[in-house]
């Protein structure tokens, strides 16, 4: 799996363990690097404030509970809670392990409720201020996939009445995407696989009606032969790849072009030149 999904550079050259330590530690700050305290896939951190300050140390009380007084809980609860998470093939990243905040609310509102001494209402106010701390946090900025364009929690709001056109994801995060705001919901589009454009998914329109499929072409011959096959009415590559070096020299009417990408419209002159 390390050769499909790259390490944060946070972790490189620790261990497994010592990037879970990492990664849990890392919630225990207030302030977060950047300018979202949380961002897409979240890999430093992502459990929230609550769970390194009162759930984990709620949970190790649990634990010593159930191993001494409750061994049905231990059998029938902890136990595959922990066999799922060493079973992880990243137990340090949260949204594979989103399971041990879950159990960490239980263990909570375990010690909560065996608590008799002032501490318990301190702590209940505690629980509460941090997961409107966290939620807060959260969700004051909305940092799409791929470092897009951010936007702030009043914008969300204010784009909830917003006519659809102004909602894309084109408009909104990525605007290499927006061309395709303005082509027919069903127009087929042969793209590149690789790493640009960085997602694929935004090709198949907002209702994946668009028939898509990949580019493999190695030469203008191959390239021609494939768009006779596919028959696309667009064409979209990484900018100044070899396929976009390829689309160029055929009759292709490039439609958008920036740092990232490349698009084109296919002319009936290209898919004439060599019919399957």
């Amino acid at each position: 799996m390390n050769e499909i999904l790259s390490d944060p550079v946070e972790y490189r050259g620790e261990s497994n363990w010592t990037r879970v330590v990492h990664s849990w530690f890392h919630d225990a700050t207030p302030t977060r690097g950047g300018s979202g305290f949380y961002e897409y896939e979240e890999r430093v951190g992502g459990f929230g404030i609550v769970w390194p300050w009162l759930a984990l140390p709620a949970l190790v009380v649990f634990v010593w509970f159930a191993v001494r007084r409750r061994r049905d809980l231990l059998l029938a609860l902890i136990l595959p809670f922990v066999a799922i998470f060493l079973l992880q093939p990243y137990e340090w990243w949260s949204r594979f392990t989103m399971i041990l905040p879950a159990l960490g609310a239980v263990a909570m509102v375990h010690l909560f409720e065996r608590l008799r001494s002032p501490l318990r209402p301190a702590l209940e106010i505690a629980v509460v201020g941090l997961v409107l701390f966290g939620a807060a946090a959260a969700t004051g900025r909305v940092d799409p996939a791929g470092h897009g364009r951010e936007l702030s929690a009043f914008r969300v709001v204010r784009l909830a009445t917003a006519p659809g056109r102004e909602r894309t994801l084109g408009s909104l995060f990525h605007p290499e995407y927006r061309w395709l705001d303005s082509i027919p919901p069903n127009a087929p589009v042969d793209v590149e696989l690789g790493d640009e454009p960085r997602f694929i998914s935004p090709v198949f329109g907002p209702k994946f009606s668009r028939p898509v499929r990949a580019l493999h072409a190695h030469s203008q011959q191959q390239l021609t032969a494939e768009l006779a096959v596919d028959r696309p009415a667009y064409v979209l590559v990484g900018h100044g790849s070899r396929l976009d070096r390829l689309a160029s020299r055929p009759a292709l009417d490039p439609i958008y072009r920036d740092r990232r990408v490349s698009a084109y419209r296919v002319t009936p002159a290209t898919i004439s030149v060599h019919r399957p």
